[in-house]
């Protein structure tokens, strides 16, 4: 039942053009099937104001607007495209600001002999679409050694950014041990300091040395940076995105892109066994061929599976929620069904429920910042502070 009721909405959404603006002008560099559909959709009159907020809630504004002046850049109003102007270049100014500070940080890092892998952010848009102005972000993620973890996170702090937590170092080896990253800040810009980079979402950890030896090198704004390889960028982008319930289409589109590379599907295949995420890379398989039209292997049949399909469906439409102004449960709640949906094993349910009843979170520190010997504490407070919470819920 749940499932038609899927299907009917996505039905309704289908039949939205702006809806199918937004994914044929998702893609970079779009084929010729996709530019014929898309300017056929032209043809007849768009909510050009729709299109704008949407793009952006979906996090794939740059490269809409990109496709617009590329392909069809008298089709909207001039006003709307001055606004669509004004926020790309707001975009790509916020970028560039943010893919120097990397170049710099980099450099004190390397002086100081930690090795890291920036991932995400600027790195991502450069290598997936070959410049920093073609996504949506506001941070900037790097992954370093849980051995490393101390001393980078105190480069920061000397460098002038100030830590969401603060703790001393006993208590942020006792944090390391619990949390996989911390977020600094220092005026207008956000660094998440990563020693593992799942989220502690798969059941094996994904640290710096599970990916350190399948390193490719990314040119990056005339400098070398470290960056992963195509097999491990396609599983860890599904494992992402999962993470965050495929809050957005930008999710889906990255995704997209990096499946038009040659790629070694059998290693993608073991990877995603190792890590213990195959369901979720299925799944991500699944959306960018279902949403985006992307071209899966001949011998890739296992993204046709009908549960993946119904998770998928599911997904979509939480998605695309707003157009229609559909009430749904949020998949990006860590506590959604949804999470438990995507595990490849009844084990692996079990032991996500586990961690998420008692590994403390930085959520933990920051409502009980105990010393650092006492941080086993924390495995105690945290069941009771979720029911606390649940309880306030209820009774608000």
């Amino acid at each position: 039942m749940q499932g038609q009721i899927k299907l009917e909405i996505l039905r309704q959404i289908s039949a939205i053009p702006e809806f199918n603006f937004i994914l044929l002008c998702s893609s970079f560099r779009p084929c010729p099937e996709k530019i014929i559909k898309i300017k056929k959709i032209v043809a007849h009159p768009l909510d050009w104001n729709l299109i704008f907020e949407e793009s952006l809630y979906q996090k794939v504004f740059p490269l809409v607007y990109q496709n617009i002046i590329t392909i069809l850049p008298d089709a909207p109003p001039s006003g709307i495209l001055k606004k669509y102007q004004a926020i790309y270049a707001k975009n790509a100014t916020k970028n560039l600001y943010y893919s120097a500070f990397l170049i710099r940080i980099s450099k004190l890092f390397n002086e100081r002999n930690i090795k890291i892998l920036p991932f995400k952010g600027p790195v991502l848009s450069q290598d997936l679409y070959g410049g920093i102005e073609f996504r949506q972000f506001s941070d900037l993620d790097i992954l370093v050694s849980k051995k490393d973890a101390i001393d980078a996170w105190q480069l920061l702090l000397d460098s002038g950014f100030q830590s969401e937590l603060t703790l001393n170092k006993s208590q942020r080896a006792a944090y390391i041990k619990v949390e996989d990253h911390i977020a600094l800040s220092r005026k207008n810009m956000v660094v998440e300091l990563h020693w593992e980079m799942s989220g502690l979402y798969t059941p094996r950890q994904v640290l710096y040395e599970t990916v350190s030896n399948h390193l490719n090198q990314l040119n990056f704004s005339g400098q070398n940076l470290p960056n992963l390889s195509t097999e491990h960028l396609v599983v860890y982008l599904s494992v992402h995105a999962c993470k965050h319930g495929w809050a957005n289409l930008e999710a889906v589109a990255n995704l997209s892109e990096l499946l038009k590379r040659d790629y070694d599907l059998d290693k993608i295949v073991d990877l995603a066994s190792k890590w213990q995420c195959k369901k979720m890379l299925h799944l991500g398989l699944y959306l960018s061929h279902k949403l985006l039209g992307t071209r899966m292997p001949g011998n890739l049949q296992f993204y046709k599976n009908s549960v993946i399909s119904e998770i998928g469906n599911n997904v979509s439409a939480v998605m695309f929620k707003n157009l229609i102004e559909l009430k749904v449960k949020d998949t990006a709640n860590r506590f959604s069904f949804f999470h438990l949906n995507v595990r490849d094993s009844f084990i692996n349910k079990l032991q996500y429920v586990f961690r998420l009843i008692f590994r403390p979170t930085d959520k933990d520190w920051l409502c009980c910042p105990v010393p650092g010997s006492f941080g086993f504490i924390h495995y105690v407070i945290r069941p009771f502070r979720l029911i606390y919470i649940q309880l306030s819920k209820l009774y608000a």
